[in-house]
C-alpha cells in the first residue's frame, strides 16, 4: 500500500474508531441514568496485602505477582491449563500429520 492509501486508511480507521468511542460513552451515560440508585450504596475499603522487596525477590513475584494478587487469579493454575491445553493441540495435529502421510502412501502405492 501506497503512503497516500495508508494515510486515506489510517484516517479512516481514526473516525471509526472516534464514531465508537462517543457511541459507547453515550451507552454509558444512558445506563448510569437508568440505574441511578437513590441512595448511594456504601462502599467497602480495598484490600491490599502489603509486601516487601525483599520478598518479592526472594519469591520472584514482582509486578506480575502482584497483577495476580490484585485480580484474584491464580496464575499456576491457569499456566498448567494453557501447557496442557498447548500439548493436547500439538498432539493432536501431530497424530493427524501421521495419519495423513500414512493414508496418502497406502492409497499411492
Amino acid at each position: 500500500m501506497a503512503d497516500p492509501d495508508r494515510l486515506i486508511e489510517l484516517r479512516r480507521q481514526r473516525t471509526l474508531i472516534a464514531d465508537h468511542l462517543a457511541w459507547i460513552d453515550r451507552d454509558i451515560a444512558t445506563i448510569k441514568e437508568s440505574q441511578a440508585p437513590s441512595v448511594p450504596l456504601p462502599l467497602s475499603p480495598p484490600i491490599q496485602r502489603v509486601t516487601t522487596r525483599s520478598t518479592e525477590t526472594e519469591t520472584g513475584t514482582g509486578t506480575a505477582g502482584q497483577m495476580n494478587e490484585w485480580s484474584g487469579e491464580n496464575p499456576v493454575s491457569e499456566s498448567l491449563i494453557s501447557t496442557t491445553g498447548c500439548w493436547l493441540v500439538f498432539a493432536t495435529i501431530t497424530l493427524l500429520g501421521i495419519g495423513t502421510v500414512v493414508l496418502f502412501i497406502s492409497l499411492n502405492y
